[in-house]
């Protein structure tokens, strides 16, 4: 069995390689990687980890406003030429797709995307629910469009370069899809209540992040099976697909 899950796990690895990267971007060492929601707290964090860490590497940090990130403007200072910084609202999806094109253009691969940005609360406007006679349709939809549909579009529109990016430039074999959700996504763990706007949003982020998984799962299977396997061969392929779906599930 374990045998079994070894060679697995090699054979999808190699299928996940062949099928979705391309090894003809052209290297920048370092890599390429993309930080969404960078002007201030965990994604901010995520920028200047980046940068710091390594002599290497260019990072392309997206908020609503550049003008006013301040602190990101600082670390536009200190490395120039590696950090770039772009406009980008993810309840506007025109914006999305304006900085994909800038992301073509300039670099023409992601080898990772970190989704950062998400709202609990916003004063005057939005504040998290305590008890059911306090949920308005206005918060609900601007926490999903924010928390959840957002990072999803970014995906969407990136997608295409991280395919193209993989692990080149890095020490890893494959590109990297980071998104920030929160415990109290969890159905399971929901023991209190409350919260009902932010706790939906990140249980749906969850959600379309899993079905991504699955989607690009069954593809790379369902080409592995066409190209390689014949009829006699399907029922043992189909049971170490099992059990890489289990190690990595």
């Amino acid at each position: 069995m374990v045998k079994a899950a070894l060679f697995s796990h090699y054979i999808m690895r190699t299928m996940v390689k062949r099928v979705f990267f391309s090894t003809s971007a052209t290297k920048l060492e370092g890599g390429v990687s993309m930080v969404q929601g960078a002007s201030r707290g965990i994604g901010l964090e995520f920028v200047r980890q980046l940068l710091h860490r390594k002599e290497t590497g260019h990072v392309v940090a997206t908020c609503r406003d550049p003008d006013s990130a301040t602190d990101l403007q600082k670390l536009k200072k200190d490395f120039d030429s590696r950090l770039n910084i772009l406009p980008l609202d993810v309840t506007n999806e025109s914006t999305i797709e304006e900085a994909a094109t800038t992301i073509r253009d300039t670099y023409g691969y992601l080898n990772l995307l970190i989704n950062a940005s998400g709202i609990l609360s916003i004063p005057n406007l939005l504040q998290p629910e305590t008890t059911l006679s306090k949920v308005e349709k206005s918060s609900l939809l601007l926490t999903y469009e924010v928390n959840a549909i957002g990072p999803i579009l970014v995906v969407k529109h990136m997608w295409p370069f991280l395919k193209v990016g993989g692990g080149t430039g890095t020490e890893r074999e494959v590109a990297v899809v980071a998104n920030l959700s929160a415990r109290v996504g969890s159905i399971r763990d929901n023991g209190l209540g409350g919260w009902h706007s932010y706790r939906a949003s990140k249980t749906a982020l969850n959600q379309c992040m899993f079905i991504l998984f699955l989607s690009i799962f069954m593809y790379f299977l369902s080409c592995y099976l066409h190209i390689c396997i014949s009829r006699s061969q399907l029922k043992t392929v189909l049971i170490f697909a099992l059990i890489q779906f289990c190690i990595v599930y």
